[in-house]
């Protein structure tokens, strides 16, 4: 091929390819289709080349990923090629498209056009479709699931339960009856304070009656309590200055059922970073059961149902969540069993990240993974499976193992993050293919071009004889 004076890439048109047929719509895949101008000296080329296009982001001189055609078709100019980066790559940044072409068959170096070409917005399109079509088996298996009841499919546990609505008040219902017959509620509109509501009265067992009687303290000492007395049949009613749940010192509202402080109902004051409201503390949990066996054991958030926490009865009963602005959660949440859901999105763009940097040796790093085949503890489903063993990963790749406290056993793996090694171990990989196909078709040649030397020293030597 002639040097080239004059090489100019026009980008005319980004085009997505659809099904034509009229059945269900496939998915969107990652391919799309690039069309340029390419002159060479002057003139429209035509004729077959080979090209690389290098996928950068904008302003950076690092590629991302690089894909060849060693069969590009020119006429009049025009050339159109099919090009695929994978899935993932379009993130919503602005990209550009670095291109390299030479004449097909040549053995010289590949001319590099300038300048690059930006990338419209078109391709970002698939970084929406990649959201929406995430898998459930992507998803990671601390992440609790609503079904279409709403019903969360495994227990879910909270360190904090506070119940408000917008006018400072907050039901918590027992049983399904629409008119809160049983509740223990903050009332906004009447005097300030927490409001028990029973149509059967309230009762405050002890698991050991006769050793220990149910009593409810008001304060740290036996001085002020509601208990019932063991040789003395009857309610006793004990405040030398009247009845009010009120602490002292403002040191906290209790009321505590049992001998020591293990189960309580309590207002605590407000402490720096804390948030002040009614704290239920038992050791064995808090339970909401429905008189009707039939019916629902609902928790109330608010004036209506929209916002509420009820568990069904039933063996097919499980705890449901049902919120119209969906479920914030300020830490982790665990979950001792698989989770469902439609997709799963981790918080992952660049303007959170410093220091960003190539995974190194990615091919060395997933030789050494070990996947195996296991069977889950007891306490774990007891389940066959298949995965890593996290304290081996840490060794190899420690960013995604969680460690416990002791720093000596794992939590967990986070697996979807290897998915970056893998695709840096496939590029790895991919490029060794590459350059042994080529190193292979440059043998061939030679090969080609010797045996075509040892033809003509063949007729040659074939003359002399004849003579």
């Amino acid at each position: 091929m002639k040097l080239m004076s004059l090489i100019k890439s026009l980008l005319l048109v980004l085009l997505l390819a659809l099904s034509g047929t009229t059945g269900k719509a496939a998915a969107v895949g990652t391919e799309f289709l690039y069309q340029g101008a390419l002159v060479v000296n002057g003139s429209r080329a035509n004729g077959a080349f080979e090209m690389t296009f290098t996928l950068f982001r904008q302003g950076e001189t690092s590629p991302m990923s690089t894909v060849s055609n060693n069969n590009v078709a020119v006429s009049l100019g025009l050339f159109t090629v099919k090009l695929d980066f994978g899935a993932g790559v379009f993130d919503g940044t602005a990209h550009e498209l670095g291109i390299a072409v030479r004449e097909r068959g040549s053995s010289g170096p590949f001319v590099v056009l300038a300048p690059r070409q930006p990338l419209t917005a078109t391709p970002n399109s698939l970084h929406a479709e990649t959201v929406r079509s995430v898998p459930d088996s992507a998803l990671s298996s601390n992440i609790p699931l609503l079904n279409g009841s709403p019903m969360f499919s495994t227990p879910v546990g909270a360190t904090t339960l506070r119940l408000a609505n917008a006018a400072g008040g907050g039901v918590l219902n027992f049983g399904n009856n629409p008119d809160n017959l049983c509740a223990i509620a903050v009332d906004p509109q009447g005097p300030a304070g927490l409001l028990l509501r029973d149509p059967k009265g309230i009762r405050i067992l002890s698991p050991d009656p006769v050793r220990f009687p149910p009593v409810l303290r008001f304060g740290p000492t036996d001085d002020c309590s509601i208990g019932i007395d063991p040789v003395l049949s009857g309610l006793i009613l004990r405040d030398p200055i009247g009845f009010r749940l009120l602490g002292r010192n403002n040191q906290g509202h209790r009321l505590i059922f049992g001998p020591t402080m293990d189960c309580t109902i309590e207002v605590q004051p407000p402490a720096p970073n804390s948030i002040a409201g009614l704290l239920l503390r038992d050791p064995k949990g808090i339970r909401i059961l429905n008189p009707d066996p039939a019916g629902a054991n609902t928790v109330l958030f608010g004036p209506t149902e929209d916002c509420r926490i009820s568990a069904a009865a039933g063996p097919e009963g499980g705890m449901g969540f049902s919120d119209p602005n969906g479920f914030t959660f300020g830490n982790r949440v665990m979950v001792n069993g698989p989770v469902f859901a439609q997709a799963f999105v981790q918080t992952s763009s660049r303007r959170f990240k410093n220091e960003v940097k190539p995974i190194e040796q990615p091919l060395e790093k997933i030789a050494k993974l070990q996947g195996v085949r296991f069977t889950w503890n007891k306490e774990q489903g007891g389940r066959q499976d298949i995965g890593f063993i996290a304290e081996e990963v840490g060794k190899i790749i420690p960013e995604v193992v969680s460690w416990e406290e002791d720093g000596q056993n794992a939590r967990g793996v986070n697996y979807d993050h290897l998915v970056a090694v893998a695709i840096e171990g496939i590029k790895a990989q991919q490029t060794k293919i590459e350059t042994l196909e080529r190193e292979k078709t440059e043998l061939k040649e030679s090969v080609a071009s010797l045996q075509e030397q040892l033809d003509r020293l063949a007729r040659k030597l074939e003359t002399v004889a004849a003579r």
